[in-house]
């Protein structure tokens, strides 16, 4: 299986393919398993990962994915639905906004005109990332 040779290969093959060392990815996964439910079924845990990692850091395609990997479209749409739940979840836990400091920067680029047009929309995306993320804790919470 080409994972296999990816993750037994060269260094370099690993960060190619899934844009990280070979520790990290045994790293992430076993995080991602442990703490945020990734599972094995018909599909290894580490084809899993990969199959996201993949179509993730190379901005592939998930048709291109189901060549690499040999799996139906069906089958690569719904592991890839499926691993951006648990990056979800996992984005939770892991990403913390340092209060104050977004607002510095913010308030530097907006009263410049170089780069404000390009950033305009960022108080809008982040606080829809926020009210995203109190609707995942929300579901979390319901469904514990």
């Amino acid at each position: 299986m080409w994972v296999d040779e990816v993750l037994n290969g060269h260094d370099d093959c690993c960060m190619n393919s899934f844009r990280m060392p070979k520790n990290i990815f045994h790293s992430l996964l076993h995080d991602l398993q442990t703490n945020y439910g990734l599972k094995h079924g018909k599909i290894s845990v580490i084809e899993k990962l990969a199959l996201s990692l993949y179509i993730l850091g190379n901005r592939e395609l998930n048709s291109n994915a189901t060549e690499q990997f040999q799996r139906s479209r069906e089958t690569v749409n719904r592991i890839f639905t499926d691993m951006l739940h648990i990056f979800a979840r996992m984005v939770i836990d892991t990403i913390k906004r340092t209060e104050g400091k977004s607002k510095e920067v913010l308030n530097h680029i907006r009263h410049d005109t170089r780069y404000w047009p390009h950033f305009k929309m960022v108080d809008a995306t982040e606080e829809w990332w926020a009210k995203k993320i109190q609707d995942l804790r929300r579901n979390e919470l319901n469904h514990d």
